[in-house]
């Protein structure tokens, strides 16, 4: 969809986070998927993911397959990129059939959501 909302959740320094909506549900977790490997790099310039990364952190995260995983982010399932100290870097959710997240923070993850669940964007 044309419309999506981009913000900064204060926690823990400037968090940012984005929002998307999709009517196809099906296109939109394939496209997540097949976008991960370029996700990083792509944003950037918005979500500074490559000025934190360690000199141990593996190359492929830059330019190659990333090392994602799948978590859970107050019940919902997500997919996440951590640092070599395990924390969250990166992490994007489809909460329902139409709305994506991706956020550098679980907690701003878990606001969104919580803003969500009272009311829709």
């Amino acid at each position: 969809d044309n419309n999506f909302f981009l913000a900064v959740h204060v926690f823990d320094g400037n968090q940012p986070v984005l929002v998307f909506k999709t009517d196809s549900y099906g296109e939109a977790f394939a496209g997540m998927l097949n976008w991960e490997e370029n996700m990083a790099r792509d944003l950037s310039p918005f979500f500074d993911t490559q000025k934190s990364f360690s000199t141990s952190t593996p190359q492929s995260f830059l330019g190659g397959q990333a090392p994602w995983k799948d978590t859970v982010v107050r019940n919902r399932d997500a997919r996440a990129v951590y640092l070599d100290n395990e924390k969250t870097k990166l992490l994007w959710a489809i909460p329902d059939r139409k709305t994506i997240i991706i956020a550098t923070n679980p907690n701003s993850l878990m606001e969104v959501l919580s803003r969500l669940s009272v009311s829709s964007i």
